[in-house]
């Protein structure tokens, strides 16, 4: 009888290493899925003010997002300490990279070879996860890239990028993440500005609420995301999703219930979201369009309950990639997923073992 006791004992214990272990897998309504991340005016000169509104929100930042231009002349390349101080500062640097006013026929014709290579050069050197949206809302009009813009093409556009991608490729720069980042606008070809999953690691999209400030209806969050999450998903089906920038005015509606909305939303109905990134600016060219989430104490407060403490925004940077800061033991790294599969397969072959051992003992006679 002991050894059928024994077996039976630890067959219960092989069972209950089944379950799910403590700490490896998170309880679905209280883990952390998307990764909360920030742009903020004066980045490039100070963290200052980053810090701050982290500390309004309750929530530090994954990613620190901020626009740059192609300007040999004033930025010869980037800064590898700033990079060092968005890591250090516990987040990954996100980088519009804006060719304003740089026909797209000047990049493949190889004459901004040499600072395109010195921005590649600095990268690989600096060599941590860095996501880099090159022709960032390529379907927006506005930009002198984009595909409606200036005389461009679809192909131009294509063929800009996958240079861009083959220089950075060449340099070592592996580290960089490349996010194909669109503003949404009706009608836009998606399908024909998308340079191939090869050349593409995440798919992001912009989304703003301009209400009568804008002179535009007041929309919900998920209203503005839901058409361009529907194209990117029939682009590229197993690639994560970023939502690049979003924001809201005050003008025209409730500010508080559309950010408390937004949270509440983006992890419900849009699972393949992974990031999202608060355009905490006033844009430069129209005054009245104020997307900063402190626009009233009531928004700044409505901000942290959406996104503070306690919500689904709290993956890390390196849970979010799977890469350095806390990435390897986090509920989305690389050894949790290892363990999480490893323990349940050790158990089973446990379990087995103790069987066919079972079986071969004499049985009691009764």
């Amino acid at each position: 009888m002991q050894g059928w006791r024994a077996s039976g004992l630890f067959g219960a214990f092989a069972l209950a290493a089944l379950a799910p272990v403590s700490g490896l897998a998170a309880d679905p309504a209280s883990s952390c899925s998307v990764a909360w991340g920030v742009y903020v005016d004066s980045t490039l000169a100070s963290l200052d003010p980053l810090t701050q509104l982290e500390g309004q929100l309750g929530q530090s930042a994954a990613i620190v997002h901020w626009h740059q231009g192609f300007q040999p002349d004033d930025n010869p390349t980037l800064d590898p300490q700033h990079l060092q101080a968005v890591r250090d500062h516990g987040a990954w640097p996100f980088i519009s990279w804006q060719p304003e006013g740089v026909p797209l026929a000047e990049i493949t014709g190889g004459q901004w070879d040499e600072y395109i290579d010195r921005w590649a050069i600095t990268l690989a050197d600096y060599g941590d996860p860095v996501f880099l949206a090159p022709m960032p809302g390529m379907d927006d009009a506005r930009h002198s890239y984009a595909w409606n813009g200036a005389g461009n093409r679809a192909e131009d556009l294509v063929a800009a990028w996958r240079y861009l991608h083959e220089r950075f490729t060449n340099a070592g720069a592996n580290n960089v993440l490349w996010v194909f980042d669109v503003a949404g606008q009706p009608g836009a070809p998606l399908v024909r500005l998308y340079a191939g999953d090869p050349q593409v690691d995440w798919l992001a999209m912009e989304a703003y609420n301009g209400g009568s400030a804008m002179n535009r209806p007041w929309t919900p969050l998920a209203d503005l995301v839901s058409p361009a999450y529907e194209q990117l998903l029939a682009l590229s089906h197993d690639k994560p999703l970023m939502l690049s920038e979003f924001g809201s005015v005050e003008a025209g509606g409730d500010k508080p219930q559309w950010l408390r909305e937004a949270g509440r939303d983006l992890p419900g109905r849009f699972p393949q979201i992974k990031a999202v990134v608060a355009f905490n600016s006033i844009d430069p060219g129209r005054p009245a369009a104020d997307w900063r989430l402190e626009t009233s104490p009531e928004s700044l407060a409505a901000a942290h309950d959406a996104f503070g403490p306690g919500t689904a925004y709290c993956l890390t940077a390196g849970e979010l990639t799977g890469d350095g800061l806390g990435g390897l033991s986090g509920p989305g790294g690389p050894l949790h997923r290892t363990l999480s599969l490893a323990i349940p397969l050790l158990a089973l072959t446990l379990l087995f073992v103790l069987a066919v051992g079972a079986s071969k003992l004499p049985r009691p006679h009764l």
